[in-house]
């Protein structure tokens, strides 16, 4: 796991060199909300029993007012939404393609140790 949140926050300083550290709670879920191939399920869900909160609902959460968020300051929700979706989407793509090359790794490697008799 520590090699994959190397990978993606390298690639997350790339793209967005500025604003990283914001980026490194969505980063974290993204990874935490990922199924895992090899368990089934995602980290969270093997932890906590559950899958995680999306961000649509914790939003429906705040206008209905079961939850309160606090206000970001100079961009309306729907410039939040679209910034956000943006993000999850690029992070999204990165992590199956971190995923894709750890599995074809992991392959190479298997068929590499395999010994002919």
């Amino acid at each position: 796991m520590n090699a994959s949140l190397k990978k993606m926050l390298a690639h997350v300083s790339q793209k967005y060199p500025k604003q990283w550290r914001k980026l490194l709670p969505i980063v974290l879920w993204c990874m935490r909300e990922s199924k895992n191939e090899t368990l089934g399920v995602s980290p969270l869900m093997m932890v906590m029993g559950r899958n995680p909160a999306s961000p649509l609902k914790i939003l429906k959460d705040t206008w209905t007012g079961e939850n309160q968020l606090p206000q970001t300051v100079g961009k309306s929700v729907s410039e939040f939404l679209a910034e956000l979706q943006t993000q999850i989407q690029d992070i999204h793509e990165r992590m199956i393609m971190l995923m894709l090359n750890n599995r074809d790794t992991q392959i190479t490697r298997s068929h590499g140790s395999a010994r002919v008799l």
